[in-house]
């Protein structure tokens, strides 16, 4: 558990933020002991099993919002509120972007992370590149992703680019490579979303597996958290980012999910600390609204 207890104003609105909890390490240690020996028994290849981090939160989300932004300074990201629930998400994964006119449709699967200094971007970048396990766990998305898009491509238009690409964000490296396709004159946008949804990246494969047995593991659904955001252009085109970095916001309490992949070779004091890497994001945000006492974030 962080201590944290402080106020901001956004809006005009002062806003209070609580003590973050999360479930036991020995909890996730348990799940991830499981997926491990699903893996070895061929049921699945990777599995991507999520921790929640929650904490008490008043006032206007906005601010949390503003904080995380401030935190995580990413492309993508999206403040979405109905009523008292609200999603505000920091993301830097491209899920989809499909150009209704000529048929090109691309999405940007992150798979593998590591700390980032801010002193030896080229060193850690190199050690990123030739980890075997980053490098197996995302090697395992990528054939996933172009499967998906080949289910509405054109016959030999799917293609690879960028391949385990590092790209640095403000305090991780992630793998990146682009996949994508042209897809037939007679695609819509249903059967995009109904070859690609949910993404590969944040269930596992094979992806049906994956998601039973992320539903089997995880204590608590997930809700919006790795799903979609963006918006459909009019001409029918479509842009989405996955919903990682991701605060869900309702009934006075603001909960945050972190994960990771689990493979053959997944470590398990490995896999925790990622998880507690991928949190740090909300944790600086909370930090940020307690010391403000008061300042409104711009």
């Amino acid at each position: 558990m962080l201590a944290l207890e402080g106020t901001a104003r956004a809006a005009g609105t002062r806003s209070s933020a609580g003590a973050i909890e999360v479930a036991p390490a020995e909890q996730h240690r348990a799940a991830i002991v499981v997926a491990l020996e699903r893996i070895a028994r061929g049921d699945v290849y990777q599995v991507n099993l999520a921790r929640c981090f929650r904490a008490p939160f008043s006032g206007d989300p906005l601010a949390l919002w503003l904080a995380l932004r401030a935190a995580s300074p990413v492309p993508l990201g999206g403040y979405l509120a109905h009523g008292e629930r609200v999603i505000a998400a920091r993301t830097m994964e491209r899920f989809l972007l499909w150009d209704r006119a000529s048929g090109e449709l691309s999405t940007r699967p992150i798979k593998g992370t590591l700390r980032r200094s801010g002193d030896g971007d080229a060193r850690e970048s190199a050690v990123l590149r030739a980890d075997p396990k980053e490098r197996a766990e995302h090697a395992m998305i990528v054939d996933l992703m172009r499967n998906d898009l080949g289910r509405v491509a054109q016959v030999g238009s799917v293609n690879v680019a960028e391949v385990m690409a590092v790209e640095p964000f403000a305090g991780l490296h992630h793998l990146v490579s682009t996949v994508s396709c042209r897809t037939r004159p007679d695609v819509r946008l249903r059967d995009v979303l109904a070859a690609t949804f949910p993404p590969g990246s944040v269930t596992g494969a094979p992806k049906i597996a994956a998601v039973e047995l992320i539903e089997a593991l995880e204590p608590e659904p997930r809700d919006a958290y790795t799903g979609a955001l963006g918006f459909v252009d009019r001409s029918g085109g479509l842009s989405l980012a996955v919903a990682i970095r991701c605060a869900q916001l309702e009934g006075g309490e603001a909960r945050y999910f972190s994960g990771g992949g689990i493979v053959e070779a997944s470590d398990l004091t490995r896999e925790l600390a990622e998880t507690e890497l991928k949190a740090e994001v909300f944790r600086m945000a909370l930090s940020s609204l307690a010391r403000a006492q008061g300042f409104e974030p711009r």
